[in-house]
């Protein structure tokens, strides 16, 4: 590489450096300005120095395009990492976001609107506002509010939600369903549902209570799992059997292996950690 080649190319990435405001028109001028050069004047070996100062601008453009949107500190995101975060919003809502859950605030957000989006789960008691509702909006599905409270949950699963104050209005693809305290409405695949959750066991991951009443071993285990953050690794269990049996049980801020033991006691289950597997667990035995 000539010598004046590598100080042009030295020069902007002491700018980068410096400034973290790289100038991309000035680069691209100089180098249009290079190439409409008369060829007489141009070094035998312009076009291949003319391709790595491209090459330069090129990476410089990239690590502008990373400051710009990779790392940019958006004060309308919030997203929690290993851990359970609290976020107090502009118009007096509180969330509380699970682990790596994200909440994105719109532009507008308590002044032209309170539309928000969510991936993965959170609980959102939300300031009461019936001029201004609030919605979290995640494309084909949208959640509606004025002032209440209620846990969501939204994943490439589907959407959840499972109310425990006031009311809730969700919508899909052109339909309505108003959901109130201790309802669970549901949208999986292109169907919408709706359930009773007399004992709010979706709230557990923050509640710390579980209550199972003549519930089915299916759905003991996946309050369970949720509440909790664990997997399941089933091995050699008579389903036909554990489905028969039905369970009752309060759990109230207790540790995960007391419910462990109360479930292999009443289905006289194994249940082991796996082995290298964090947070996954193995079920084995048969159901009495």
């Amino acid at each position: 590489m000539e010598n004046h080649q590598r100080a042009e190319i030295d020069r902007l990435s002491r700018h980068y450096r410096t400034s973290f405001e790289p100038s991309v028109e000035d680069g691209l001028a100089r180098l249009h300005a290079r190439m409409e050069a008369p060829a007489e004047t141009r070094p035998a070996n312009s076009i291949s120095g003319l391709l790595r100062i491209a090459a330069a601008l090129a990476l410089l453009l990239a690590a502008t395009a990373v400051w710009k949107f990779g790392f940019s500190t958006d004060k309308n995101v919030f997203a929690a990492q290993d851990q359970v975060r609290s976020v107090s919003l502009p118009d007096g809502s509180e969330v509380l976001l699970n682990h790596y859950a994200k909440l994105q605030l719109s532009e507008g957000f308590n002044e032209e609107n309170r539309l928000v989006q969510l991936s993965g789960e959170a609980y959102f008691k939300v300031a009461h506002d019936p001029l201004n509702p609030f919605i979290i909006d995640n494309g084909q599905t949208q959640v509606r509010v004025v002032g209440t409270a209620f846990n969501l949950s939204q994943s490439e699963d589907g959407l959840v939600v499972e109310v425990s104050e006031g009311k809730v209005e969700l919508s899909f693809n052109r339909e309505k369903l108003e959901l109130g305290p201790h309802q669970c409405g549901m949208i999986q695949g292109n169907k919408m549902s709706m359930m009773e959750a007399p004992h709010l066991n979706r709230h557990a991951w923050r509640t710390g209570r579980l209550i199972f009443q003549d519930t089915p071993f299916e759905e003991v285990l996946s309050s369970i799992a949720r509440a909790f953050r664990l997997e399941w690794d089933m091995q050699l269990v008579a389903d036909h059997n554990c489905g028969n049996l039905l369970f009752n049980a309060q759990f109230d801020q207790v540790p995960l292996e007391e419910v462990l033991t109360a479930i292999e006691r009443h289905y006289g289950l194994q249940i082991v950690p796996v082995s290298g597997q964090d947070r996954r667990y193995r079920i084995s035995g048969g159901c009495r």
